[in-house]
């Protein structure tokens, strides 16, 4: 572990040694961070799933097509799922809901 020095010899503070021997710093936790946001960036992009979610009619729902898109890219949907289209748009309270329950479903087998 290194140490930072003040004039004189003394010890001001400790800097955290990484496994690979490097020192980490607020840059490079700050680099870290920036290299993970755009990974997340890229992958929403590569999977549409702010189209997917996005309400460009600004009607506060989606439409059933892009609601099953959802389930299925958040893995809550199997491809051959049978869901009814009732003909209604989806609420965000509607897709919450169902997402909630799904996951529940998910991690009450466990």
């Amino acid at each position: 572990m290194h140490h930072v020095t003040v004039r004189g010899g003394g010890r001001l503070s400790r800097a955290a040694e990484t496994p690979g021997g490097h020192l980490a710093t607020a840059s490079g936790r700050a680099m870290e961070t920036r290299s993970r946001e755009l990974q997340a960036a890229e992958y929403l992009e590569k999977h549409r799933i702010k189209e997917l979610m996005m309400d460009s009619s600004n009607r506060g729902t989606i439409s059933f097509v892009q609601y099953k898109e959802a389930l299925k890219t958040l893995g809550l949907c199997t491809e051959d799922e049978d869901l009814e289209d009732d003909g209604h748009r989806i609420t965000l309270e509607q897709f919450k809901d169902e997402v909630n329950k799904r996951i529940m479903e998910i991690w009450s087998a466990f």
